[in-house]
């Protein structure tokens, strides 16, 4: 059996030093600003130790960014970077303003609305990046995987919005394809991932698959 791990990046600070948090957000996003992970968090040395010891991946993946590679290198000494794992481009001013999210902390609320506001904008294609180079990323990626070698355990870092998009792409791989689909399989007024969440595909040696949490 062939098991693919999709795992979010380990915890990292989202306000920027000199930057408002909206402003943070939207440099992380525009993909201008790289932080980098917290890697002295005990959580983080935690949840590590302990996919190690469940899913002993064989060959990593990780994106083009600092924090993706930064985790990815918590997995394994030799990790492979890869652009279709990137998170997908965007500025909070494609779908929110300054005014709806403000220094006083993380309102879950607020950001609830803002990240709602994303999956609009995200379906009608109004991002920074455009369905197209998306679902190119998606599908070059998966036919990446579908040629690694049978029994291989398969660790991928990437980030939030990019891996629930990877997740449903899986789902709805055998059905007639749809882009609206794939985004509304997912109820964005919830976080997509937690730090060092994710979901695991499993193939038998029949091609049948299995997607499920990662905890």
């Amino acid at each position: 059996m062939e098991k693919i791990i999709f795992v979010r990046t380990a915890k990292y600070q989202y306000k920027q030093h000199g930057k408002s948090l909206y402003r943070s957000l939207d440099a992380i996003g525009l993909q201008t600003m790289q932080p980098h992970i917290l890697r002295s968090s005990d959580d983080t040395q935690t949840r590590v130790s302990l996919l190690l010891a469940k899913y002993k991946p064989t060959q990593v993946f990780c994106s083009e960014f600092i924090r993706s590679r930064e985790t990815a290198k918590l997995f394994s000494n030799s990790v492979t970077v890869a652009p279709q794992l990137n998170e997908i481009k965007f500025s909070m001013d494609d779908f929110s303003t300054p005014q709806e999210l403000l220094d006083d902390g993380f309102d879950a609320k607020r950001i609830n609305k803002i990240r709602y506001k994303f999956s609009c904008v995200l379906l009608n294609d109004s991002l920074r990046e455009k369905h197209k180079s998306i679902v190119e990323r998606i599908t070059e990626f998966v036919s990446i995987l579908r040629k690694i070698q049978p029994n291989t355990t398969v660790l991928c870092c990437s980030h939030g919005f990019i891996m629930k998009l990877y997740e449903n792409f899986f789902r709805n791989e055998y059905k007639p394809y749809s882009f609206e689909n794939i985004v509304r399989g997912h109820d964005w007024r919830k976080p997509p991932f937690g730090f060092l969440d994710g979901f695991v595909v499993e193939f038998d040696d029949s091609e049948e698959k299995l997607v499920k949490p990662l905890h």
